[in-house]
């Protein structure tokens, strides 16, 4: 057949194998640029994989996890409505389950010591040689007395609630309105807020001594409540000239001295991702930080979040607010800098 087209139209037969030759040549140019991209990303591919793996593997050295034991001696500075009676059910669950020696009230009392400064008559004797390794009741943060009595590598922490939300938790919980006499109305709350200074003075007073629970005369529980059991002197018994709540300078180094002193402060707004940090910086299991939200009370002005009362109470609790902000920063910047490693 191709002698007979030869024949018949030379021309043609020279064209056509021409164009034959020439779709063949592109053909092989286009199944060699193929072959090469192939190569290449093959090549790639496995470059990619082998820095991937040391990449992998260089994470992995440098995060190895540590060798991590539980810690097991701290002080809780039992913060009044900031989530310290959940918290402290799981300090003394974790104690007793590993036998712990706890400082604890002597009989007849139910706290170390608060609101006064913790002495010697304020606690039982420890009954193990080794002294105390738990304390977590209700106590006056003093760092020089505390280090006689924990000793050294004690892990310090408290918990913090954002001012407006704790003082009114602290007013429902004390039944503040009712022992002040704050009239009956629509709105008890603000007409106590609006007057701090006069119904405070009804509460604090020797008059009213028989309706309050556990609070001393004279002792205020609305004034940088935070504060005073974080050891500033503001609040608590003073007189407005012995409160120093207005010394800028002093309170901004004592926040420093704070932020050096203890290892971690709960922030109840974010409860959750707290725990969670705490359990990584005392080495704990997972059981051991499950909890159960205890004394949460509603009430009328629970919700209320007036821009005008929160204004008004950041003015009566200056040291407070400053208190909080600091170490709720100080939170994130702690989350932000984690590398979580599980350990069961």
């Amino acid at each position: 057949m191709f002698r007979t087209l030869r024949s018949i139209c030379p021309h043609c037969v020279r064209r056509w194998c021409y164009r034959s030759t020439k779709t063949t040549v592109i053909a092989l140019i286009l199944l060699s640029i193929l072959l090469f991209q192939l190569i290449t990303v093959s090549k790639l591919m496995a470059s990619s994989s082998e820095m991937a793996s040391y990449s992998v593997e260089g994470y992995r050295h440098i995060y190895t996890q540590p060798v991590c034991h539980a810690r097991t001696r701290f002080v809780y500075i039992k913060m009044i409505k900031c989530a310290s009676t959940t918290l402290n059910s799981v300090f003394r669950r974790f104690g007793f389950q590993r036998k712990l020696s706890f400082m604890l009230p002597p009989k007849g009392r139910i706290y170390v010591g608060w609101p006064y400064q913790v002495n010697d008559s304020f606690y039982r004797p420890s009954k193990s040689a080794a002294g105390f390794d738990i304390l977590c009741d209700h106590a006056v943060y003093n760092r020089q007395k505390f280090s006689e009595l924990m000793g050294r590598g004690t892990v310090y922490i408290t918990s913090l609630r954002e001012p407006f939300s704790q003082v009114k938790s602290t007013v429902n919980y004390y039944e503040i309105l009712n022992i002040s006499r704050v009239p009956m109305s629509a709105d008890r709350f603000t007409e106590f807020l609006s007057n701090i200074e006069k119904y405070e003075a009804t509460y604090k007073s020797a008059e009213v001594s028989s309706t309050r629970y556990c609070i001393p005369d004279g002792f205020s529980m609305t004034r940088n409540l935070m504060s005073f059991n974080m050891g500033f002197p503001t609040g608590g018994f003073r007189s407005p000239d012995e409160d120093l709540a207005n010394d800028n300078e002093l309170v901004r180094r004592w926040i420093a001295e704070l932020d050096a002193e203890f290892s971690f402060v709960i922030i109840v707004e974010y409860f959750h991702e707290s725990m969670v940090l705490l359990r990584q910086l005392l080495c704990w299991n997972l059981t051991d930080i499950l909890f159960m939200a205890t004394n949460a009370g509603t009430y009328k002005y629970r919700e209320d979040k007036s821009v005008d009362l929160v204004k008004l109470y950041s003015q009566w609790s200056s040291v407070d607010y400053r208190l909080y902000q600091h170490f709720n920063d100080s939170l994130w910047r702690k989350i932000a800098a984690q590398v979580f490693i599980y350990h069961d």
